[in-house]
C-alpha cells in the first residue's frame, strides 16, 4: 500500500486520465462525494464504512488547509483517499452529496462553448472556445499611459488623460466582446476573465453587454501577463487546472504515471 500526502497540480486530461483510473479499479466499497468544507458536517451515512470514513474526511477537512474551499469532489475507502478541488463550474455539473463517477467522466464528454475575456491596461484579447478549439478571436493593444510619479497639477492632468486612456480600452473590448460572444450567447455556459482584477473591474462597470451574463462570469481571474494571441490560445490550461490531494493511493503504479499516459483508457 502507498501512504502519501501531497498535492499535485493536474490539467483537463490529467484529470480525466485520474477518474477513468479510479473507475477501472472497480474497488467494491468506496465513496464519492462533491460537497463544500461545511456540508461534511452534514452529510447523511448510509453504512458502517461511511460512518467511518466520513470522520476521516471530516479530519482532513478541519486540518488541512488545501481541501479548504468551495466545491470540493470527495473520493474515499480504504485503499484510496483524495481530495480533488476542480474548477468551480466542474463541481456545479455533479450532483450534491453522494454521485456516481461516470457522472464525472461525462463532463469531459460535453462540449463546452466558453467565453474568454483577457485584459491588462494596453492589451486585450477576446475569444469564444467549443469544446477544445477556439471558434473565434479577436486581440490587440492600445495606447496606456505608464503611471505618473511626480506631483502637482501635472499629475492630475496626466491622470486624467490616462483615465481617458483606460475608458477607450475598456470600451473597445467591450465592443469586441459584443461582436464575439452574440452568434454564441445562446450556447455560453461560462465566461472567464483574465488580467489585472482592478483593470477588469473598471471594465466590467462600463460594459453593460456583460453584466447580462453575470451569473455566468466565474469567480476566479486569470492570471495573465500579457493578454494576446497566443494567451488565449493558452488559456483552456488555467481555465481547467485542478488541485489533486492524495492521501493514500493502492498500486505500485504512482498517480503521477497514471495522468503521465500518452492517452486516456
Amino acid at each position: 500500500m502507498q501512504d502519501s500526502n501531497r498535492t499535485l497540480t493536474m490539467t483537463k486530461d490529467d484529470l480525466e486520465r485520474l477518474i477513468c483510473e479510479l473507475d477501472g479499479m472497480a474497488l467494491s466499497k468506496f465513496w464519492s462525494l462533491n460537497l463544500t468544507s461545511s456540508d461534511i458536517e452534514t452529510v447523511s451515512v448510509s453504512n458502517a464504512d461511511q460512518e467511518r470514513w466520513v470522520t476521516e474526511i471530516r479530519e482532513v477537512m478541519k486540518g488541512d488547509v488545501r481541501v479548504k474551499n468551495h466545491g470540493l469532489i470527495v473520493i474515499w475507502s480504504d485503499p484510496v483517499k483524495l481530495v480533488i478541488n476542480p474548477p468551480k463550474f466542474f463541481s456545479e455539473n455533479v450532483s450534491q452529496g453522494s454521485f456516481e463517477l461516470r457522472a464525472m467522466k461525462d463532463i469531459f464528454k460535453r462540449q463546452l462553448t466558453i467565453g474568454v475575456v483577457l485584459l491588462r491596461l494596453g492589451y486585450y484579447a477576446v475569444g469564444i472556445f467549443r469544446g477544445d478549439k477556439l471558434a473565434v478571436s479577436k486581440s490587440g493593444s492600445r495606447y496606456v499611459h505608464g503611471r505618473h510619479k511626480k506631483g502637482g497639477s501635472s499629475q492630475a492632468r496626466f491622470q486624467r488623460i490616462r483615465n481617458k486612456q483606460a475608458f477607450e480600452i475598456y470600451k473597445k473590448t467591450c465592443d469586441i466582446t459584443r461582436g464575439q460572444f452574440v452568434p454564441y450567447e445562446r450556447d455560453i455556459d461560462h465566461i472567464f476573465l483574465g488580467g489585472e482584477s482592478h483593470v477588469l473591474g473598471g471594465f466590467i462597470d462600463v460594459c453593460p453587454y456583460l453584466h447580462k451574463h453575470k451569473r455566468i462570469i466565474a469567480d476566479k481571474i486569470l492570471e495573465i501577463r500579457r493578454p494576446g494571441q497566443k494567451a488565449l490560445e493558452g488559456i483552456l490550461r488555467k481555465i481547467w487546472t485542478s488541485r489533486v490531494v492524495l492521501y493514500k493511493w493502492p498500486h505500485e503504479l504512482t498517480v503521477q504515471q497514471v495522468v503521465n499516459r500518452s492517452a486516456v483508457p
